[in-house]
């Protein structure tokens, strides 16, 4: 963790693997990290400490987003088809990953090479629920509002909504 204005390091924190991805939610001051040992640490800047560990994929961590407690994942998608891959989805113009956090989010949900997307409970570190998809997602994003999921995946040209 750093200083931003002073240019000076906080505070270190050692996962025990590099790491794949994170995403921060401003409200509350939480950050979750993917690392190499397919591993979910949620961190607490405040505090300066892991709060949870997440376990249970069987292949690197692809992508993670924070998603919103009142809304539930249906296992219907639609999908669109767009002209051009996508490697890192963004749903709002000048978004960049912020658009899936929301002030009253309490899950993680996570997509693995393992092709599963992960749901997972932050207030009480269990897992939620599990979906085995067709194809390996690469990128998750929720929609601004948080009422869909949208997903990109490995050989396909376009974007689920959930």
């Amino acid at each position: 963790m750093w200083d931003f204005h002073k240019g000076t390091l906080l505070q270190t924190h050692d996962l025990g693997a590099a790491v794949t991805a994170m995403e921060m939610h401003r409200d509350s001051d939480l950050v979750a990290v993917a690392t190499d040992s397919l591993r979910l640490a949620v961190l607490d800047i405040d505090t300066g400490k892991v709060v949870r560990y997440f376990d249970g994929h069987t292949n690197r961590i692809t992508d993670l987003v924070r998603a919103p407690r009142h809304r539930t994942l249906a296992a219907t998608t639609i999908f669109f088809y767009l002209n051009v891959r996508l490697t890192r989805l963004a749903l709002c113009p000048g978004c960049s990953g912020q658009q899936a956090f929301s002030p009253e989010g309490r899950w993680l949900v996570s997509a693995s090479l393992d092709a599963t997307l992960r749901v997972w409970d932050l207030p009480s570190a269990a897992l939620v629920d599990v979906m085995k998809l067709d194809a390996i997602a690469t990128s998750l994003a929720f929609s601004p509002l948080g009422d869909f999921l949208a997903t990109t995946h490995v050989d396909h040209v376009g974007v689920y909504l959930w």
